[in-house]
C-alpha cells in the first residue's frame, strides 16, 4: 500500500468519522423519534409541537397517548415535525434543500380513520381521526442511503395520518 502522508489520511479518518455519527444519527431517529416509541429529547419536541402542557406526574407511556391523542385530533403531523425530523437527517430549510407544502384534507379512510362517540371526560378526541392529510416533501438529493432514510422515516408519517408525497429537487 502507498502511503499518501498525513493529510490524505487525516482527511479520510474525519469523513469516516462524520458517516459513523450520520449513521448513528439516523438510526437514533428511526428507533427514537416517532411518537409512539418516543422518550427524552424527542417525546418533549412532540409535547412543544403540539402545545401540551406535561404533568408533573405523567409516566412516558401516558405522555405518549397525549401525543398520540394529540396528533390524531389535528388529523396528522405539522409541518414543524416534518423539518425537526429532516434536519436531523442534515436537510436544512434555510439553504432551500428541503421543503414540506401543504397538501389538501382527504375524507374519512378505512383502515386510517377512526370513528366513535365521544364520551363524558374524553379529552383531544382520544385516538379519533376524522380525516387525514397530505403533504409534499421537496428535497434536494443527497445520495441514494440519504435519500432512501428520508422517504422512509418521514413515509412513517402515514401511521398518524398524513399521507407523505415527495418530489425531487433538481
Amino acid at each position: 500500500m502507498i502511503d499518501l502522508g498525513p493529510i490524505p489520511k487525516a482527511i479520510f479518518i474525519g469523513v469516516n468519522d462524520e458517516c459513523s455519527l450520520l449513521e448513528a444519527n439516523i438510526i437514533d431517529v428511526a428507533q427514537n423519534f416517532w411518537p409512539d416509541r418516543a422518550s427524552g429529547k424527542y417525546l418533549l419536541a412532540w409535547e412543544k409541537m403540539l402545545d401540551i402542557i406535561v404533568d408533573s406526574g405523567a409516566t412516558v407511556d401516558m405522555r405518549r397517548s397525549v401525543v398520540l391523542s394529540r396528533l390524531n385530533a389535528v388529523g396528522g403531523m405539522s409541518r414543524e415535525a416534518f423539518y425537526y425530523l429532516a434536519e436531523r437527517l442534515t436537510w436544512k430549510k434555510v439553504l432551500g434543500e428541503i421543503e414540506f407544502l401543504d397538501g389538501k384534507t382527504l375524507s374519512f379512510r378505512v383502515g386510517i380513520s377512526a370513528a366513535g362517540p365521544i364520551g363524558v371526560g374524553d379529552t383531544v378526541y382520544d385516538n379519533r381521526l376524522w380525516g387525514s392529510t397530505t403533504c409534499i416533501c421537496r428535497y434536494k438529493s443527497k445520495g441514494a442511503a440519504l435519500d432512501a432514510a428520508l422517504r422512509a422515516l418521514v413515509g412513517r408519517a402515514q401511521n398518524y395520518g398524513t399521507v407523505v408525497f415527495f418530489e425531487v429537487i433538481p
